[in-house]
Parts: structure tokens; sequence; C-alpha cells
């Protein structure tokens, strides 16, 4: 065989793992949209480590949850927080001195 054909093997076989990654990706997208589960604090508090969760405070707002600091972090802390309620609530922070907080659209 010579360099030629195993190259276009190569191109055809990565092509093929490439389609079948790009579908299986479509699948997920669309089974999160559809699955859409909601959003309340007992959620949330299941998701955040328990050392993150004890660091703060929750209030059910009308068209979101807010998820307040009870007091100074820490950077590790503070970026632990934030990353894990941005993945998996794509919460907002909203810097406002001692009334920052994080802010989880509901629907």
């Amino acid at each position: 065989m010579s360099e030629t054909d195993l190259n276009v093997l190569v191109v055809e076989a990565l092509s093929d793992a490439f389609e079948k990654l790009t579908q299986r990706l479509r699948e997920i997208a669309n089974a999160g949209k559809q699955a859409k589960v909601s959003i309340t604090i007992e959620r949330i508090t299941q998701v955040l480590p328990r050392d993150l969760a004890k660091l703060v405070t929750f209030s059910d707002e009308s068209d979101c949850i807010k998820v307040k600091m009870k007091t100074y972090l820490g950077a590790d802390a503070f970026t632990r927080l934030n990353r894990t309620l941005r993945d998996s609530f794509d919460a907002e922070y909203v810097s406002n001195g001692k009334e920052s907080h994080f802010k989880i659209k509901k629907g």
C-alpha cells in the first residue's frame, strides 16, 4: 500500500469519526433542550459542593434565584463557586459591594 493510499484511508477514517461525533453532539444538545429541569434552591444545593453551599445563602425571587455569599470567600472558593454556578446554571454575577450575588434565571 502506498503512502498516498494510506493517507486517503486515514482521512476517510477521521472524516467518518468526526461526522459521528458531530451527530452525537447534536443529539446531546437537543436532549438538553428538551429535558429542561426546573431550577430550584434544592437543585442548586445538590450541585454545589457542601463546603461551598455552607458559605452562601439563597433567596427565591419571582424570576430568579439569588445566591449571596455570607462572607468574603477568597479567590479559590469564589472561583470554584463562580465556575460551578456558571457551568451548571448559566449564572450571572452581579457585583454590588456587600450586596453582590449570583443571579440564576428560573426559565
